[in-house]
This record gives C-alpha cells, structure tokens and sequence, in this order.
C-alpha cells in the first residue's frame, strides 16, 4: 500500500519544487554597468545632465518605485517600468551652483526599486567646481543622452 502512494508523493514533491523555482525566477534583476559620473572641471553655475543606462536582466517587470534626490539642486527623470530583456534610463540634472566654487561636490540620488537584490541604489554625479577667478572656455551643460 505504502508503494502505490509513492508516484503520487513523488508528484506532488516535483509539482511544488516547480512551483517554488518557477516563483524564484519570475523576479526582476537590475543590472547597471556605470552608478557614477564625474562631470571633471567645471564652471560655477554649470548644469550637468547625465543618464545612466538601467537594463532588466530578471523575468518581470522591474519598477522604479521612486527617486530621491539628495538636495534640490538635482531633478530626475526616468523610466518607471522596465520590462524583461529590455533597457530603460535615469536622468540626473545637476546645477552645481556659483557659490559652491572651489570645491568638489557629489550629488546623489537614492533609487528605490522592486528588485529584491537591489531594492535601494545610490547615482551619483560628481565635479569640482572651478573657482570663480579661473577662466575656462564656457561649458554650459554636458550632456550624455540616451
């Protein structure tokens, strides 16, 4: 009698291994190459933009649930859902403001997603800040666009 019930276990042993395994792939997975960029010498007042490439290499849609900046002198833009196998962007848009002249500044932001191996993700923009009596050719804004 024991026997006869064994294929049965053994089925629902395989049914409900599948059922785990299948729930553990169906997540999304962030993957990113590059989380800062240093926008090197600037001009006081300059207004660096920088997007940084996002790609989902999970089974889901992978959500960017929210964007902190770290002051208000940073705005963001960025795509809010990335689907499985694709690619997607945040935008940072720094103003390294004139009276921060002379010194090295990062600006980052705190990136909240669904990923559970990567719920929380810091980008980052850094420069220094030319002081004010160095003349350097005009740059207004560098820009890496998607």
């Amino acid at each position: 009698m024991k026997y006869k019930l064994l294929p049965l276990a053994t089925a629902l042993l395989l049914f409900f291994l599948a059922e785990i395994l299948g729930a553990v792939e169906k997540t999304p997975r962030l993957s990113m190459l590059k989380t800062k960029f240093d926008a090197g010498k600037i001009v006081p007042g300059a207004l660096i933009s920088h997007s940084f490439l996002i790609k989902n290499t999970g089974q889901a849609n992978l959500e960017i649930i929210q964007v902190v900046p770290g002051c208000g002198c940073t705005a963001v833009n960025f795509d809010k859902v990335i689907t499985p196998g694709e690619t997607g962007w945040v935008t940072l848009k720094v103003e390294f403001y004139a009276e921060w002249a002379g010194r090295s500044l990062n600006q980052t932001i705190l990136m909240e997603t669904n990923d559970p191996q990567a719920k929380y993700t810091s980008l980052t923009i850094s420069a220094e800040v030319l002081p004010d009596n160095i003349t350097t050719a005009p740059v207004a804004t560098k820009t890496v666009a998607p």
